[in-house]
């Protein structure tokens, strides 16, 4: 139960004091916009609170797969997209429901789902597997 009249940073201490799971708080916006530097500093302010929080920068996701992405994306568009959701997921599981840790992390599922959308727009992704992606 969270009491009204807290600040975000003391509900989320007192969340993990009853041992509630983990919150998810997802940072999305534009390159250069400083959403890693954003995570690192929640992140940061958590941990003074005495909060195990996990900051994840998209590139720990992504990076090492985005130049074959970019390079073939009608061959590659569909299985990376369906691995940064299993990753992400899996990320989230074990973090906020088994660790009961807080997870800052850059983009989220909705976000994944936009990508999704722009690829089926530019027929690197079918509909058919747009549909077993949803």
């Amino acid at each position: 139960m969270v009491n009204k009249g807290l600040d975000v940073w003391d509900v989320i201490t007192q969340r993990q004091a009853h041992a509630e799971p983990g919150l998810y708080i997802a940072v999305s916006g534009n390159t250069a916009a400083g959403k890693s530097s954003l995570i690192s500093e929640i992140e940061r302010r958590l941990s003074l609170k005495g909060v195990a929080a996990l900051g994840i920068s998209e590139r720990i996701f992504h990076h090492r797969y985005l130049q074959l992405m970019f390079a073939e994306p009608g061959r590659f568009a569909f299985p990376i997209q369906l691995a940064f959701m299993l990753e992400r997921h899996i990320v989230l599981l074990r973090n906020l429901v088994d660790l009961r840790r807080t997870v800052v992390m850059e983009r989220s599922h909705f976000d994944d789902a936009l990508f999704v959308e722009e690829h089926v727009r530019s027929g690197a992704i079918t509909l058919a597997q747009h549909a077993a992606y949803e």
